[in-house]
């Protein structure tokens, strides 16, 4: 996990900031601990796709296609296909074609 989020209060207005930017502050000023309402977590595809059999949840998680991210990725994917079947390349370097 590389950080936990927690709801601020300024001015009539909620921003979601990083815990460790406003617990001291926060405490002092509400008498309480934030309630932590995200976390952020950092995960490398690579480790994961080897070791399939120790995160069956995990990437069942990333593998859905209702996941936000897995959506953005096929968009783009889809993308940078139609980006690729656009542009052939017939010279032997690539920034030939960029004059």
């Amino acid at each position: 996990m590389v950080g936990e989020y927690a709801h601020e209060y300024n001015n009539e207005k909620c921003d979601l900031v990083n815990l460790k930017l406003i617990e001291e502050d926060f405490e002092e000023t509400y008498g309480m601990r934030p309630k932590i309402v995200g976390r952020e977590y950092l995960l490398d595809i690579g480790t994961l796709l080897k070791k399939a059999d120790e995160y069956p949840e995990t990437l069942a998680i990333l593998e859905n296609d209702s996941f936000v991210l897995r959506r953005e990725y096929d968009a783009l994917n889809r993308f940078y296909g139609k980006m690729e079947a656009r542009h052939v390349i017939n010279g032997d370097d690539f920034f030939d074609e960029m004059i």
